[in-house]
């Protein structure tokens, strides 16, 4: 039967019905076309949950590697005065460094670091480029180094470091801090506290350094000292796609789908050198989409949002 046969039989039917009966079956198909027009689909119910959950958008860091290396807390980003011009941390027990027990590197003081190198080195462009765009400044600091001579006598010298400092808890940036507190005090005893470059020594006392190079001379950290552990960029949602309704063993209904972030990227991150440190990494693409993998909870018989996991793929670090 062709589809003009099966609509004609169908309006000679209607037709037949008493006109009480034909108005409720009128109402009846146009109240559920309404419903079907204005009720939302999945996909946008979950969109709203998820843009509600991040009402000022999603907060992503960015993590920092590869360009002064290091991989958490501190880890190898002061570069310490040395022989060929630099050393890292530790790297060398005959020799001590601290700093004055003042300004920045006070015993009392929370610096925010970005980085230190000694004086004189060529300064990454990296730091040039965030110093230029007012992310970080850039300050020198007397340090002293306590190391020996070939015959082993107490060698004093005076060399300046330059520190590339954050704002106090930039909310442009992430930090990772250590405490010198409880089982993190460090122990002042030689390159104790500049291993893995967790820590600022300063000189505990004003007394004159004594000649003998077998006293150590006792040194302590800072209260806390913050290192910028990456970058934060915003996320807003912008779609849902793959919604799917799932039952968990004991009964349970949720969905799970894929939520599609749109990244916020600032200019100073979208400059050449800060793209080459990234090696044009995908998390600073302003025109990529990044997918998160969310789960939502039916409570009560309304959906609420769960939780979030990022989604492994190809080319996008998270």
């Amino acid at each position: 039967m062709s589809f003009p046969d099966l609509w004609g039989r169908l309006r000679t039917r209607f037709l037949a019905l008493p006109p009480k009966t034909r108005l409720i079956l009128c109402g009846v198909a146009g109240a559920g076309a309404i419903w079907w027009v204005l009720t939302p689909g999945l996909d946008s119910r979950l969109l709203k949950l998820e843009r509600a959950h991040y009402p000022n958008g999603r907060r992503f860091v960015i993590g920092y590697n590869n360009v002064t290396d290091f991989s958490g807390c501190l880890h190898g980003s002061i570069h310490y005065p040395g022989v060929d011009g630099w050393r890292e941390p530790f790297s060398n027990p005959y020799e001590v460094d601290w700093f004055p027990d003042s300004g920045l590197t006070a015993s009392t003081g929370h610096a925010f670091l970005f980085s230190g190198w000694p004086q004189g080195q060529a300064v990454p462009e990296l730091e040039q480029s965030l110093v230029d765009y007012g992310i970080i400044s850039r300050t020198s600091v007397p340090i002293t180094r306590d190391t020996r001579d070939e015959a082993g006598h107490r060698v004093i010298r005076h060399e300046t470091m330059t520190f590339f400092l954050a704002k106090a808890w930039d909310q442009r940036l992430a930090f990772c801090t250590n405490y010198a507190v409880g089982g993190y005090r460090p122990s002042p005893g030689s390159g104790g506290i500049e291993r893995n470059g967790k820590y600022i020594p300063s000189r505990l006392s004003d007394q004159p350094i004594p000649e003998d190079p077998k006293v150590t001379v006792p040194r302590q950290a800072q209260w806390a000292t913050s290192q910028v552990s990456g970058f934060v960029v915003t996320d807003t949602p912008v779609r849902v796609a793959n919604a799917v309704r799932r039952v968990s063993e004991d009964g349970e209904v949720f969905y799970t789908a894929t939520v599609y972030m749109r990244r916020k990227i600032p200019k100073w991150m979208q400059t050449p050198v800060f793209r080459s440190a990234y090696h044009g990494s995908a998390a600073i693409d302003p025109d990529r989409l990044h997918p998160v993998e969310t789960a939502f909870h039916t409570v009560d018989g309304k959906l609420q949002w769960v939780d979030e996991r990022p989604r492994m793929t190809p080319g996008d670090p998270e």
